[in-house]
Order: structure tokens, then C-alpha cells, then sequence
């Protein structure tokens, strides 16, 4: 009977730990990704011609943004990268509220390779990424 108590407050402890660290990583970024994804573009709010490798003739490539339970107002962004070299940084704001949808766009110009664009907070944490490639 012992052994078993023993189990059950070291799971407890566990679960209190688990469920801990995952509102300290929510407390950091105050929001949470629905969704982020890239496209060749953007109507009514939605990104269309989504995809993870474009032709090398894709002018623009737009990445749109999802979140919710935004709890204070606060600015994230979204850091271009080009075989692993960063070319561009663009910086959005979220408002609080319930859900915020957003995007950026990066003009390609012919440029091939694996792309990447990771999502920062305002804390400069990488909360999300997104990898498409140009050939």
C-alpha cells in the first residue's frame, strides 16, 4: 500500500509540474497559434495558394497568422530566412482579445532554396515556424 502512494504522489507531483511549465510557456508568449502557413497571397483575411514549395517565378510569398486567447496587448515577429540566413524581419501587433489574424509578405525575386520563417514573441522567443522552399 505504501508503494502505491508513493506512485500516486509522484504522478500527482509530475502532472502539478507538467501543467506548471505549460502556463510559464503561455505566460511568456500571452497568446496561442491557431495557425500559420504561407501562400502567394491574401484575400479577405485568408491566405490562398498555400503550399510547401513554390515555382521559382513566385514574386511574393505571404505568411499568415492564426492566434487566440490573446491576454495582453503585445507585438511578435516574423524573421525571414534563406538557407538558414536571415534576410528580413517584419513586426505586427496583437491586440488582446479572443483571436487576432495577421500576416507578412516577403518579396522571393527568383531567390531558390529552403525557406523559413519563425515567429517570435515580443520576448524574442521562436513560438512557431513555417519552412516552404523555392525551386
Amino acid at each position: 500500500m505504501k508503494q502505491f502512494m508513493k506512485l500516486m504522489i509522484i504522478v500527482m507531483v509530475t502532472i502539478l509540474c507538467q501543467s506548471y511549465m505549460h502556463a510559464q510557456q503561455e505566460g511568456v508568449t500571452g497568446f496561442t497559434v491557431v495557425k500559420m502557413g504561407v501562400g502567394t497571397g491574401m484575400e479577405n483575411r485568408e491566405l490562398v495558394g498555400e503550399a510547401e514549395t513554390f515555382p521559382v517565378e513566385t514574386e511574393k510569398v505571404y505568411c499568415s497568422l492564426a492566434v487566440k486567447d490573446i491576454s495582453v496587448d503585445t507585438t511578435v515577429t516574423f524573421v525571414w530566412s534563406l538557407d538558414g540566413k536571415e534576410l528580413n524581419r517584419t513586426t505586427v501587433s496583437l491586440k488582446q482579445g479572443s483571436r487576432w489574424r495577421t500576416w507578412a509578405q516577403k518579396a522571393i525575386y527568383n531567390k531558390k532554396g529552403d525557406w523559413r520563417v519563425d515567429l517570435q514573441d515580443s520576448t524574442g522567443n521562436v513560438v512557431h515556424s513555417v519552412s516552404f522552399k523555392i525551386e
